[in-house]
């Protein structure tokens, strides 16, 4: 299931991809989503980024997740798992002698929330004010193409959702946000 999953994935970051190049549009099927099992599938997909890559390297990383009692939402669910796949990565590269990720997921009444707080080095003002641009990334072209959290924010923005760094502080860390509207699904009848 989980090389299914990630398959799919994989297919929506080339769709991304070709999307920033300007040769192609979005005809990503939406379906309605339960944010709670996307993230609990993310935090499966994404093991090996932030739990045994980082024990090999002496570093422990731990991820707590908070589930809120919220709706569903329509969406496309290989592309929002790249966005929290995405700034997963991010917090597990910005916490070098490891750390803790939490997410939370809430909602209001009129959006549903997922919140990534990271216990990492955090970043500058200009980072922070940049971090949404296409190719710019503080890791050099090596490591990051700096394409992940442009993509996010790209996909929120098609998804008519918002995306921001809520809070980050040097040597404290980092809490990113998005949100999704909450649509009135309803199902068509026979």
């Amino acid at each position: 299931e989980t090389i299914k999953t990630s398959a799919t994935d994989a297919a929506a970051r080339v769709s991304l991809l070709q999307r920033f190049s300007g040769n192609k549009k979005s005809n990503s099927s939406l379906t309605k989503i339960n944010l709670n099992n996307l993230i609990r599938d993310v935090i499966i997909q994404s093991r090996p980024i932030w739990k045994n890559n980082p024990e090999k390297e002496g570093r422990i990383i731990k991820v707590d997740a908070y589930y809120g009692n919220i709706p569903e939402t329509i969406g496309n669910d290989g592309e929002l798992r790249t966005v929290l796949y995405n700034i997963i990565k991010n917090s597990v590269e910005a916490m070098p002698t490891g750390g803790i990720i939490t997410i939370k997921s809430f909602s209001d009444n009129s959006n549903v929330y997922i919140n990534i707080s990271d216990t990492g080095i955090g970043m500058d003002e200009e980072t922070k004010s940049r971090i949404f641009q296409p190719f710019y990334s503080t890791k050099g072209y090596e490591v990051g193409r700096g394409l992940g959290m442009s993509g996010a924010y790209s996909i929120i923005n098609e998804h008519e959702g918002n995306i921001k760094v809520i809070h980050s502080e040097i040597n404290k860390g980092t809490t990113i946000e998005f949100s999704l509207p909450i649509m009135n699904i309803e199902i068509e009848k026979p």
